[in-house]
């Protein structure tokens, strides 16, 4: 987990910190399990041991004054940087930039780097999201800023955007999906693709959707959905969907019936931002009262007493 604070590691059911002073808002494995840590001091490499700066990596592509974002390496084993300046990818030594300009003149930032199966790779820019072609970047329109990326069991890459619906891609051809075609809002906080090929996503206050390929569904308070201002998604092992929620804590969503989790059940809040359903069946969320985990009917609240840093 990164913090404002450094960054710390689960163990034996504690917290603890192995990185301590820095500021990590990225936390990136690469194929050899190091992990590269995006910090207010530049690039820092963690080995498994130890903490190293990687101030060599932030001076070579963006010098003293500019900020990487994102680093990624793909799987030819070339490196991918986001960076304030615009993406560069480096392989064999040698770097490449992509770079678009804004209407001043000024070159784009780019944030985040996203990798399909196909090897297909996305980059999310400050005009929205873009696909590199060869040499070039091609815009995915429409052009808007993102929330949620997911590629699905088919290759369709989903993408979730702020006010301008669900946008799915496949070979290449892209549709967007918005109230007109079943969406309770244009307004998808988050994605995902369950094991048996449905697709279902969360509306900012419009409820749950679950998509069969040619129309939506949509559950909310009528269905037994108490709160629908839906933020979270994930399928635990046994197929049970979880939804978390802005106000009404989780949902347990289990043979078409809601059963609700909230502060009243032993969560430290009701706002439930995302969740993660870890093999052992464990369910993990994350609150702004720190992190709950909910195992055989059991909550645990994760705060500042168990070491994390706030």
């Amino acid at each position: 987990a990164g913090a404002s604070t450094g960054l710390f590691r689960l163990e034996g059911g504690q917290f603890s910190p192995v990185v301590p002073d820095r500021a990590i808002s990225r936390i990136e494995e690469m194929p050899n399990g190091h992990l590269f840590l995006v910090t207010d001091q530049g690039l820092i490499e963690w080995d498994g041991a130890r903490a190293i700066s990687r101030m060599d990596l932030t001076r070579r592509f963006v010098g003293p004054t500019g900020s990487v974002y994102h680093i990624h390496q793909d799987r030819t084993g070339a490196f991918w940087v986001c960076t304030s300046l615009g993406l560069a990818r480096e392989q064999a030594g040698k770097i490449d930039w992509f770079t678009l300009r804004a209407k001043d003149g000024k070159p784009e930032a780019a944030f985040r780097i996203f990798e399909e199966d196909s090897g297909t790779i996305w980059v999310a820019m400050q005009s929205g999201m873009h696909r590199v072609a060869r040499k070039n970047l091609e815009p995915l329109p429409p052009s808007t800023g993102g929330r949620a990326i997911f590629e699905d069991q088919d290759g369709a890459l989903w993408y979730g955007t702020n006010g301008e619906g669900l946008i799915r891609v496949r070979n290449p051809l892209t549709r967007t999906f918005t109230r007109a075609d079943g969406l309770p809002n244009e307004t998808v906080m988050t994605v995902l693709a369950a094991h048996d090929g449905t697709l279902w996503a969360g509306n900012n206050c419009g409820g749950l959707s679950r998509f069969d390929g040619q129309r939506f569904r949509i559950y909310a308070e009528p269905q037994g959905l108490a709160n629908s201002c839906v933020y979270g998604l994930a399928e635990a092992p046994n197929g049970d969907l979880w939804i978390g929620t802005y106000g009404g804590g989780v949902f347990q969503f289990h043979d078409g019936r809601f059963t609700q989790y909230s502060t009243k059940a032993g969560l430290r809040s009701d706002v439930v931002l995302s969740i993660l359903a870890a093999r052992d069946g464990a369910i993990w969320m994350t609150t702004p009262k720190g992190i709950s985990c909910m195992r055989d009917g059991r909550i645990r609240n994760y705060d500042t007493g168990d070491g994390l840093s706030d």
